[in-house]
């Protein structure tokens, strides 16, 4: 008896036309020795969507409303999503010996830690990272504790926001450490809520070139866990990703990959330390002249410009006028010529030294251009330098009170320092000030999730859908750089589907 089209090999036209897709859509590749995972992958999604052949698979993969999210679906059967907690003990243990100590008593002023789990398959990753956490620091409720964990794949996202796992989890614990941060019901394990609460879940496709941004979280990073998820890639993507990562770290930040993904080929823009079986990389106390390739922030303005051809022939030493009805202004204008449309491109390249000092020299020559106090209250909130971040955007409200993007900023700077009630309120005047300023509705309805509040935070994304929905999928998102219309009105389904479950 022959085989149906859904339980016969690929041919080799099929199967160079699928891993040609997934190179374009996720960067990961699929080399002839995982032909056969790429054939399970596509025969559990023929049958998922009720397709009859690999053809016609590809076909609603390429097209359709829906493209995006089959896409996903498809690469996340791809990876390996079993892991446990405390993977690689000698790595966890140099996190726990030198890593974090380092880390602590650097913060130790500001009582403030951002880690970043990215690629934390059903959460045992970060909550690994919290319980060490809850042991190195026997105050920690009086610190700001912020663990992101992203992955690609939905559905180990939902199952990690539930915290339940089974014994095989535990192989790799220490003794005690089950019976202190968990608790047993039959034969299942339930994370304690506050080790919960120290952890937030979002997706993410590190192939994107939308992070670092404070609008993700994914800036001023002090830890970095991305292991096992390079060798998914290609030597050009491996160098995107890692090079974003890099810049997702604050001064003097870490990153950890895996043991087989160490390779200094990748990692000159990083100082390397070695531990007993463990490698880890750590980004220097100040930027190299010319550091690995980093993207533009998201949270730089969208609007395009060209700067001037040539420098001007003597500096402006003198302060100009206010701009025209600035009280009035809701979104920002196009920057005036000269050193401001300058400095704003240092920012777009995410050179923040050199646009930290102009910008500190142009508050005092133009003290009435509202693009100063709001750009450096952006760059120090990219460095995680909260509370002068708030202090600038304080400073771009009174030049222009009704600015959306200056309280939308002001909405996550207040957010990151665990503010949410003033952070909700000053995203909700965002979005009075513009009603299409469509990411204060997205930041709006995380911060309302954060807040336990999950009802309040799917009407949110109900009403951004509906605004997504009548504009053309190829438009720009203000604020979100190169991000579309399409691609917001993805994610935005993504959390409602999260919400939903």
């Amino acid at each position: 008896m022959n085989a149906s089209p859904a339980e016969r090999g690929l041919s080799p036209g099929e199967y160079q036309r699928f891993t040609d897709l997934v190179r374009t859509e996720s960067g990961l590749e699929i080399p002839t020795s995982r032909r056969t995972v790429l054939e399970h992958a596509v025969r559990a999604s023929m049958v998922e969507l009720g397709v009859s052949s690999p053809d016609e698979l590809l076909a609603r993969l390429q097209d359709g409303g829906d493209h995006q999210r089959t896409v996903e679906a498809l690469v996340a059967r791809l990876t390996i999503g079993e892991t446990h907690f405390f993977r690689n003990r000698p790595q966890f243990e140099a996190l726990r010996d030198v890593v974090l100590p380092q880390i602590i008593d650097k913060r130790r002023g500001v009582r403030r830690l951002r880690l970043w789990s990215a690629g934390c398959s059903t959460g045992e990753e970060p909550y690994s990272l919290a319980v060490m956490l809850a042991g190195l620091l026997p105050a920690i409720a009086d610190w700001s504790i912020h663990i992101l964990a992203t992955d690609v794949n939905r559905g180990s996202l939902a199952r990690a926001r539930v915290g339940v796992y089974g014994a095989r989890a535990f192989r790799e614990v220490p003794e005690g450490i089950r019976d202190e941060s968990f608790t047993q019901t039959g034969s299942s394990f339930e994370i304690l809520p506050q080790i919960r609460r120290m952890v937030s879940f979002a997706y993410l496709n590190l192939v994107l070139d939308d992070y670092p941004s404070v609008i993700s979280t994914t800036n001023a990073m002090d830890l970095i866990l991305c292991r096992n998820v390079l060798i998914y890639f290609n030597e050009a993507t491996v160098r995107g990703v890692v090079g974003r990562l890099r810049a997702s770290l604050d001064f003097g930040g870490w990153l950890v990959v895996g043991p087989s993904e160490s390779s200094q080929t990748y990692f000159h823009g990083f100082r390397v330390h070695n531990a007993p079986g463990a490698v880890l990389f750590q980004k220097p106390p100040a930027d190299a002249p010319t550091p690995l390739p980093s993207p533009r922030p998201p949270s730089a303005p969208a609007r395009a410009w060209t700067p001037p051809a040539a420098a001007p022939s003597a500096p402006h030493l003198s302060p100009r006028p206010a701009p025209v009805a600035v009280r009035g202004l809701t979104r920002l204008p196009d920057p005036p010529p000269g050193e401001v449309r300058s400095v704003l491109e240092l920012v777009r390249r995410s050179q923040r030294e050199i646009a930290l000092t102009e910008l500190m020299a142009l508050s005092t020559t133009s003290p009435r251009e509202v693009w100063v106090p709001y750009l450096l209250a952006q760059v120090h909130a990219d460095r995680g330098e909260l509370e002068e971040a708030e202090t600038w955007i304080d400073k771009a409200l009174v030049l222009a009170p009704l600015l959306a993007p200056a309280h939308y900023l002001r909405g996550l700077i207040l957010q990151e320092q665990g503010r949410f009630d003033e952070g909700l309120a000053a995203l909700r005047r965002c979005t009075y000030a513009d009603p299409e300023f469509w990411l204060g509705y997205f930041s709006m309805a995380g911060l309302l999730d954060q807040m336990a509040q999950p009802r309040a935070a799917a009407k949110i994304l109900s009403t951004l859908a509906n605004l997504l929905a009548s504009r053309d999928r190829q438009d720009l998102v203000p604020q979100a750089d190169t991000m579309t219309v399409g691609r917001l009105s993805e994610v935005v389904s993504a959390h409602r589907e999260l919400l939903r479950q």
